[in-house]
């Protein structure tokens, strides 16, 4: 397993947005109260994940207590490469999601959808997807209840 997966969902939803490029190299974060409500999660669990990605070298300090994305080569932990199989997992839940299949609200857990997703996939591939949807604003981590919730598909980032 690689260090990606021991950093919090919220670390990995922040590190896939800036290996995506919604967050360029450079740019220097919005703070927790901003960021919080776009990943649908607390202050709290963006503090603990901007920390995670500091101490990762993803992150440096910035101005004031704003943090800024190091350039890759400060990295101490490799970007996601997520696989095919958790692209083709995630291009399914986003198909039900458009199709309405799955309704805004609704909790996805590893077990719901491994049961209707059409695709052969492990729980590593489910979790894969799950966190680029979340990057891309189409679901959000709920961790008391461990799943995501659905978010609105025309509300896309």
């Amino acid at each position: 397993m690689s260090s990606t997966w021991s950093i919090s969902v919220v670390a990995r939803i922040l590190l896939r947005q800036i290996c995506r490029g919604d967050l360029p190299v450079g740019r220097l974060l919005p703070d927790e109260a901003v960021l919080a409500p776009t990943l649908g999660v607390s202050e709290n669990a963006v503090r603990q994940a901007l920390c995670e990605l500091n101490a990762a070298g993803i992150l440096t300090d910035g101005p004031g207590s704003a943090h800024k994305i190091a350039p890759r080569s400060q990295w101490r932990i490799p970007g996601p490469k997520p696989t095919r199989r958790s692209r083709v997992v995630a291009r399914s839940i986003h198909d039900m999601m458009h199709s309405r299949i799955l309704s805004p609200g609704e909790l996805l857990t590893h077990d719901n959808l491994a049961k209707r997703v059409k695709v052969r996939c492990d729980r590593r591939d489910i979790d894969d997807a799950l966190i680029e949807l979340a990057a891309s604003g189409l679901a959000s981590p709920r961790p008391g209840a461990a799943g995501f919730l659905v978010g609105d598909p025309k509300r896309q980032r």
